[in-house]
């Protein structure tokens, strides 16, 4: 898909005096409900400045969260091997 058809597709946001278009998409905005006392809460605990910068932070949190908890599961159901084992305990001296 060249660059003409990507800006007709998704749109663009040009700025005036600058000669050409922004190279990024426009981001789709939603609609939602969201409690500001813990959206507050979860900015001070996440160090971010801004609501839509929370919410990405958190929701990047909850999908790195989930991949930490799969690979636990992995680990689990796999087991260790005596060389993994030793490894381990050595690290823990």
């Amino acid at each position: 898909m060249g660059v003409s058809a990507h800006f007709k597709q998704f749109g663009s946001i040009s700025y005036p005096g600058w000669p050409r278009r922004d190279i990024l998409p426009v981001m789709p905005k939603t609609a939602i409900s969201i409690d500001r006392d813990l959206a507050d809460h979860a900015a001070q605990v996440l160090g971010t400045p801004t609501l839509t910068a929370t919410v990405d932070a958190a929701l990047r949190d909850v999908v790195e969260r989930d991949a930490r908890r799969a690979a636990l599961d992995r680990l689990r159901e796999r087991g260790f091997s005596d060389e993994e084992k030793e490894l381990m305990g050595q690290a823990w001296r």
